[in-house]
């Protein structure tokens, strides 16, 4: 190989290289580039071949024949063999650039991105996840978003959160606080700006179509399919406006367009409530309870309330309502009538004609105290306790008023079939005091009149018939024996011979008079009235002594 050093060569018409390299150098030894000017460089084929070949900074060459430039100058006109290359439709500031084939660009009209928000307008399909920080917002409104929280969706309008579904599935409706109540709390509907206080839900059946139900439904399910799918449920018809609460996949509750109220069974047939062979009134009942099962009660009505109320019952005020109609299974047997005047019939009395009447109707011959009892007061459970009627007024009824007057039992001896005395109490004070017993029928048959107390006719005529006379001649023969020697009627027929008698053996019956105390130990006339005999004769106790007998 030659190595030429000079600063510059001239007339050099050809150079052959060896290895098909030429290698131009630096004067400091390094590696430099070839600078030729000329058109020819192999004069007999008029080309130059070289490995690459790099024109200043504008234009290169490389060894594949492909030629780079950073820049042209002129407007290309006389360039052959250049293909067409990529063109650019719509291509406008910010709009985002696509390729509509393989060689042409369009800029999207619905999709702009200014350097920091990326828009797009019109309808749009995203078929994959659309992730975003924080909320999607409303173009110009920005108060209306939808925000996605950790686990948490709400909804925004003015502003305000509308609603919100947290992490346990709960959706609460005008609030951010779900409901306490375990049992209920899946969906919370709140009002805050309603200056009433209210909320509620609206459930709005289809409006303007002809035909179909139109019914508004809430049900209640624990299944999949089936009638578990409405195993309860609330239930409005527009077509006939009737309202439906149903349990067990049944309907329980109806209230009609009405305002009639049917529960129990579903048998109700007509509104009709019937009785109408007794009352003549088959009125339309506002609230009918319909059962056609056994071993039910049809109804239940409690207060667990020391101070609760029962039934109030208001009606009519005339012979022709009823305040109450109760009746057994015969409709044509009413157990109870109460009626508008306030006149009470039980057992069987549907014409009451005086505040309580009891007609147990005609049964045959009510020959026993058994088949002619038509009421009963049980007495309490204890020897003497009284049970009875108590009669007067005091204050208006008013609370721990005794009676003025009382009818009724005190118990005997107590067993499970007692005897009882049958008693008659009155009070002559106008004080709130309990009554003095004044007649007594004892168990036995015996009747007393109480102490002071005096027995009148109640006419100028009256009579006393079958009390007067001795009783027997086995009693005590003693004419001063407390039992022949009391106030009225002697117990023993007694002979005159008998002891502290008058004489002779004839017998006398004995009635005595006795002043004040009449107890048997006062101040006493005797008289002996003849039996058979003809003579009358009497005597006197006086403090105690007797005197002789005297004859009339």
């Amino acid at each position: 190989m030659t190595v030429i050093r000079p600063n510059s060569v001239s007339g050099i018409t050809s150079i052959t290289a060896q290895a098909n390299e030429i290698n131009v150098f630096r004067s400091n030894g390094t590696l430099a580039g070839l600078n030729l000017n000329g058109v020819n460089f192999n004069t007999t084929a008029g080309i130059s071949t070289l490995a690459a070949l790099d024109v200043g900074s504008n234009i290169k060459l490389g060894n594949a024949g492909v030629i780079t430039a950073t820049s042209y100058r002129g407007d290309g006109s006389q360039l052959t063999g250049i293909s067409a290359g990529v063109s650019l439709a719509n291509g406008v500031d910010n709009r985002v650039i696509t390729a509509s084939s393989a060689s042409a660009l369009n800029g999207e009209s619905n999709l702009t991105f200014n350097g920091s928000i990326l828009a797009l307008t019109g309808s749009q399909t995203i078929s994959g996840d659309l992730d975003v920080a924080e909320d999607i917002r409303h173009i110009g409104d920005t108060d209306t978003r939808l925000r996605f929280e950790t686990d948490t969706i709400i909804a925004r309008t003015a502003a305000n959160e509308r609603l919100r579904i947290d992490s346990s599935g709960r959706m609460m409706i005008g609030t951010t606080s779900p409901s306490s109540n375990a049992a209920a709390y899946m969906l919370t509907v709140a009002d805050p700006n309603n200056s009433l206080g209210n909320s509620g839900i609206t459930i709005r059946a289809a409006t303007g179509v002809s035909g179909g139900t139109h019914q508004g439904s809430i049900f209640y399910s624990n299944a999949t399919s089936g009638s578990g799918e409405f195993a309860g449920y609330l239930q409005y018809n527009h077509n006939d406006n009737w309202f439906r609460i149903g349990t067990n996949s049944t309907e329980r509750v109806r209230i009609t367009s009405s305002g009639y109220i049917h529960a129990g069974n579903l048998g109700h047939g007509t509104n009709k409530v019937g009785g109408i062979s007794i009352t003549g009134q088959d009125y339309d009942p506002y609230f009918k309870m319909y059962a056609s099962t056994a071993n039910h009660w049809l109804m239940q009505l409690r207060s667990d309330s020391t101070s609760g109320n029962g039934i109030f019952l208001r009606s009519g005020n005339s012979s022709s309502t009823y305040t109450l109609y109760a009746t057994g299974y015969d409709e044509n047997n009413a157990h109870l009538v109460v009626r508008g005047d306030g006149k009470i019939g039980i057992g069987g009395e549907t014409n009451p004609i005086t505040t309580l009447s009891i007609n147990r109707g005609d049964t045959g011959a009510n020959t026993t105290f058994l088949n002619a009892e038509l009421i009963r007061i049980d007495g309490y459970g204890s020897t003497n306790s009284k049970s009875g009627i108590g009669f007067g007024r005091y204050n208006s009824g008013q609370n721990g008023s005794i009676p003025a007057a009382f009818i009724g039992a005190q118990t005997g001896t107590w067993s499970s079939s007692t005897n009882c005395h049958l008693i008659f109490a009155t009070r002559d004070s106008t004080g709130n005091v309990e009554p003095t017993e004044r007649l007594r029928i004892s168990s036995d048959g015996t009747t007393r009149l109480a102490q002071s107390c005096d027995l009148y006719g109640t006419t100028g005529n009256s009579q006393i018939v079958g009390l007067l006379g001795s009783k027997t001649t086995g009693g005590t023969t003693n004419w001063n024996d407390a039992t022949n020697a009391r106030s009225g009627n002697g117990y023993t027929l007694l002979l005159g011979s008998h002891s502290n008698g008058p004489g002779g053996n004839y017998y006398f019956h004995v009635i005595c008079f006795e002043y004040s105390s009449r107890n048997g130990s006062g101040n006493l006339t005797q008289i002996a009235i003849p039996y058979t005999s003809g003579t009358i004769y009497s005597r006197y106790r006086y403090s105690g002594t007797w005197s002789g007998w005297s004859s009339h």
